[in-house]
């Protein structure tokens, strides 16, 4: 329901404050700031209610005086109701609330700068009542309380004269202004709420609720406006988002004690923004289906939740059909569920948590949007070896963006876009690049060593030998692969207290030391590491482990030797030298970093090897031969293009002219100096080489015809017909077959119009 300001304040004999909510934590500016928001008629929120069987039992009343029944407890807007309330509600005393006149935007200039600096509303003494002197200061200056303007319709009134004695500003302008005033003041009794009640009569659940709408203080995330906005185009996007969710990480992926199908709607939310592979990446991948299908052009520069912002948007995305919404979730919910595999096989990321940044793989979402085919199966180590490489590559938002252009531009084919990607990331993926990355992963929550939960999975590591571990062992074997189900966990190799010995009190398990690195951590079972019947804080015995699992826990021999030696000296009954054991411990950190590099490289090799397989192809330099094939990956057609007709490119494909004449047409209309607007379904179509409209190609399929103007030199007229390397011949129009390169012409074209403007000329 929806309560007015005036709705309120006559309820306030009803409304109580429930005991374990807070007190009265606003002040005077906060109050103020919500006063110049009812002014203004911005948007104050709403309040959620409960209504208990005997409110008396959880809570006490806001006016103790009150004989009315205590129907309700505030469980959210009490500091605003309590404000209201303190405003309007109670009368005497000296200080009241008023508007300060020098405040108005519409007296900048006029005023004391102290005053016009101060609040638009403010609590003060009542001017009339202050003393001779108290009205000699600045401060009493220009000040109207809100009971005496709503009582004075026009400046002139009477009642109002103690207060234009003390005015300092225009009068004339005053009283021009006091009409608006009046009017906005008194509006703030008529301004409204949105009121939710609750009738669930369980305090805990009221408790839940309270902490839930209250944890943190936290602000408005960009992705929580975008999302705002599009339920407010769509009122079924919550039930789409909801339905993303459980397709990405099924219904079961909840708390154990809660059940899917009881979520509440807030509680959703806050699950989806748990993760990487949560609510934040699934608003972005649904702007971006929606960028590409409501034929928002593709940008280097920018990709945004502001997207959703845009007045352009709103009315494309608003003027959809509800079915048509749920189409391009439908799509969002199949590309971001494809990723979501890629990750869990072949690259082993089961568990998201071990997911690092799910931006990194933004490019990876626009190629499935762009190019839906490749979700075929075949194409899934590819997508794999990019996906890692994404990952590894730990690149700035720049250069994802210019990945993203490149997945998105409608303009090439999937197999010249995907070489242009893998190109862009090569830079970053050298042994020295990588190895000056991976020197710098000293933290727990680095993202490499977050991928390497992925990498020793795809090792198949094992526990380590639960026979080897100290007792009480309450571990029984056969040793637990890593996998989600494990709740596997990360496990210094030096254990962090002996570290400590090592390096003192400059040590923390939260920051970025060499303790900390990814030469000195790999994964275990949640059991294993725990401090109560599993290693904890000992070493283990990786001289008694298979060869196979150390190889999988990337503990070579040399890394071995290091380590055994360290444990051999801590277990030693004298104490070991600090000195010699750091300089043992930064050797095994920097071979195991060595080993843990050449793995992922391999790892690399391998992915690359089965994206070749799959394809048929010798090696990945070879994936343009595949943009050749008759029945290439296209990019996909917009599905709304409401914002600009469709791109040249999409429409020229849809001629079905072979590919080679197919992506002649393209390169030219990319480069073509002037375009008529296209009208689909309306052929010719005509690509426009010269500003003087004297050079153009017209598309009639199946036909592709040079058309010259007659007014173009038989000079001229030659050098076209040599750029093209087609035989001269009269005539105004020339039918292409076969139709040529236009690379050489379109480098001409410059110099031609040169020449045609000076043939123009008047002589």
């Amino acid at each position: 329901m929806e309560w007015s300001v005036q709705d309120v304040l006559n309820r306030v004999p009803e409304l109580g404050i429930p005991h374990f909510q807070r007190g009265m934590v606003w002040g005077e500016d906060t109050k103020a700031a919500l006063l110049e928001s009812l002014y203004y008629d911005t948007p104050c929120g709403s309040f959620v209610l409960w209504q208990p069987d005997d409110c008396t039992i959880h809570g006490v009343r806001i006016d103790a005086a009150a004989t009315r029944p205590m129907r309700y407890l505030i469980i959210d807007g009490q500091q605003r109701i309590r404000s209201l309330h303190s405003v309007f509600g109670q009368a005497g005393g000296t200080r009241t609330w008023c508007l300060n006149l020098a405040a108005l935007p519409e007296v900048a200039g006029q005023a004391d700068p102290l005053q016009r600096q101060a609040s638009l509303f403010v609590f003060a003494k009542d001017p009339v009542l202050r003393t001779d002197a108290e009205r000699r200061s600045p401060s009493a200056r220009n000040l109207l309380p809100l009971r005496a303007i709503e009582a004075a319709a026009f400046w002139t009134n009477p009642s109002l004269d103690p207060y234009r004695e003390l005015t300092t500003l225009d009068p004339a302008l005053v009283e021009k202004l006091y009409p608006s005033v009046y009017k906005g003041v008194v509006a703030i009794r008529s301004r409204r709420f949105f009121v939710s009640i609750q009738r669930d009569t369980a305090l805990a659940d009221m408790v839940n609720l309270y902490n839930r709408i209250n944890s943190g203080g936290k602000r408005v995330e960009v992705e929580e406006r975008a999302f705002a906005r599009l339920v407010g185009l769509q009122p079924g996007t919550f039930r789409d988002l909801k339905a993303a969710f459980d397709a990405v990480h099924g219904p079961g992926d909840v708390k154990p004690d809660v059940s899917a199908a009881k979520l509440e709607r807030d509680q959703v939310l806050q699950r989806q923004k748990e993760r990487a592979f949560g609510f934040k990446l699934f608003i972005r991948v649904f702007l971006q289906v929606c960028q590409h299908h409501l034929g928002f052009p593709q940008g280097r520069t920018e990709f945004s939740f502001e997207l959703a912002e845009k007045a352009s948007f709103i009315k494309a995305f608003g003027s959809l059909g509800p079915s048509d919404a749920d189409a391009l979730w439908t799509e969002s919910i199949q590309v971001l569920g494809h990723v979501r595999s890629v990750l869990s096989k072949p690259l082993c990321a089961d568990d998201l948590r071990f997911v690092p940044d799910a931006s990194a793989l933004m490019p990876a979402f626009q190629l499935l949007i762009h190019y839906p085919d490749l979700k075929d199966e075949r194409y899934r180590p590819l997508l794999a070896a990019l996906s890692l490489r994404l990952m590894l590559a730990e690149l700035d938002s720049r250069r994802l963006l210019q990945l993203v252009a490149i997945a998105g531009d409608p303009n090439e084919v999937a197999f010249r876009a995907i070489p242009k990607m893998l190109k862009a990331l090569k830079d970053r993926l050298t042994p020295s690049a990588l190895s000056g990355r991976l020197q710098y992963a000293n933290s727990i929550q680095s993202r490499y060593v977050l991928l390497l939960y992925w990498l020793q999975r795809s090792l198949r590591a094992r526990d380590f030998q639960y026979e080897q571990v100290p007792q009480p062992n309450s571990l029984k074997g056969p040793e637990l692969l890593l996998e989600e189900r494990v709740e596997p966990e990360k496990q210094h190799l030096l254990p962090f207290i002996k570290a400590q010995k090592l390096y003192g009190g400059e040590l923390r398990r939260a920051g970025s030391h060499l303790v900390n690195s990814i030469g000195n951590l790999t994964y275990i079972s949640r059991e294993l590491n725990d401090f109560d019947g599993g290693l904890g804080e000992h070493f283990a015995r990786l001289d008694l482990e298979p060869a196979g699992n150390l190889k999988a826990h990337l503990v070579g021999d040399r890394v071995l030797k290091e380590y055994e030696s360290l444990r051999r000296r801590f277990e030693k009954a004298d104490p070991i030298a600090a000195s010699a054991g750091r300089e043992s411990f930064e050797r095994m950190v920097h071979r195991r970093r060595e080993i843990i590099q050449a793995a992922f490289e391999g790892w690399l090799d391998e992915l690359d090897r089965a994206a070749c397989k799959a394809l048929e192809i010798g090696d990945l330099s070879e994936l343009a031969k595949l943009a050749e094939h008759e029945e290439r990956l296209e990019p996909a057609v917009p599905r709304f293009a409401k914002i600009a007709p469709p791109s040249l490119a999409h429409v020229i494909r849809g001629f079905r002219y072979s590919n080679l004449v197919e992506d002649r047409l393209i390169e030219l209309a990319r480069r073509a100096k002037a375009k008529p607007a296209w009208q689909e379904g309306k052929p010719p179509y005509r690509l426009q080489l010269t500003r003087l409209k004297r050079i153009w190609v017209k598309l009639n399929p199946p036909d592709v015809v040079l058309r010259i103007d007659a007014s173009v030199p038989a000079g001229v007229r030659e050098q076209i017909f040599t750029a093209l390397g087609v035989p001269a011949v009269e005539g105004n129009t020339v039918r292409l077959s076969p139709v040529p390169s236009f690379e050489a012409l379109l480098a001409q074209i410059p110099e031609i119009e040169k020449q045609l403007a000076a043939e123009a000329k008047p002589s």
